[in-house]
């Protein structure tokens, strides 16, 4: 994940999620302008560089200075499996959607969030079931970018009848927007699994087309 190769790009509506003065935005992505370390030819990044204009930073802003450019995994920023981020956000989303809901309680959970990232970011306030449930999206959105959640959030809010994937979803490509459809929300049977049981039979749904 050495500067990405060129190979992962941010999608415009990732771009747009970070609010003006969050700290986690230069940590998260890069845009025209940002400080490009290790480069051969420019420290700063050009937008002509990515289809979209911008990068991932997460994992490749803080990489291994003794490496040398174009080693992938060179970063010392550690993937990690599970953030305390991630454990307040998880508990906001349930005092949301509980059928005892305690807005107040989530709204101090993600202003958590926010006040690690930044004091100067301003905190949420109570608001309605609706309102809450965009922040937690937004919340989710800005702080795991990247990090392997973003698309299980997705399919858990889409079965819950919270989002419509194929409607409220821009994947950042019209291809991948029209080829979206029910059959994503599972995986499928792995093939190596059914080589090895008979017995399994791929959903006829699932068998792609």
């Amino acid at each position: 994940n050495d500067r990405g190769y060129g190979n992962v790009h941010v999608t415009q509506g990732l771009q747009d999620e970070f609010e003006a003065g969050d700290p986690r935005r230069v940590e998260t992505i890069f845009i025209e302008g940002d400080p490009y370390p290790h480069n051969e030819g420019s420290d700063t990044f050009q937008g002509a560089w990515s289809v979209t204009g911008s990068t991932p930073a997460k994992y490749i802003l803080h990489d291994d200075p003794t490496q040398p450019p174009g080693r992938p995994n060179a970063s010392l920023n550690n993937d990690r499996v599970i953030r305390y981020a991630d454990v307040l956000l998880m508990l906001a989303e349930a005092k949301i959607l509980s059928s005892s809901p305690d807005f107040a309680g989530a709204a101090a959970l993600i202003n958590q969030v926010r006040d690690r990232a930044s004091a100067a970011l301003p905190d949420l306030a109570v608001g309605s079931r609706d309102q809450m449930f965009d922040a937690l999206m937004h919340e989710r959105r800005v702080e795991l970018a990247f990090e392997g959640h973003r698309y299980n959030d997705l399919v858990r809010w889409h079965r819950a009848g919270l989002i419509d994937i194929k409607t409220d979803i821009d994947f950042g490509r019209q291809s991948a927007n029209q080829n979206w459809s029910e059959k994503h929300l599972v995986r499928p049977i792995p093939q190596g699994q059914r080589d090895i049981n008979s017995n399994l039979a791929q959903l006829e749904e699932y068998s792609g087309g």
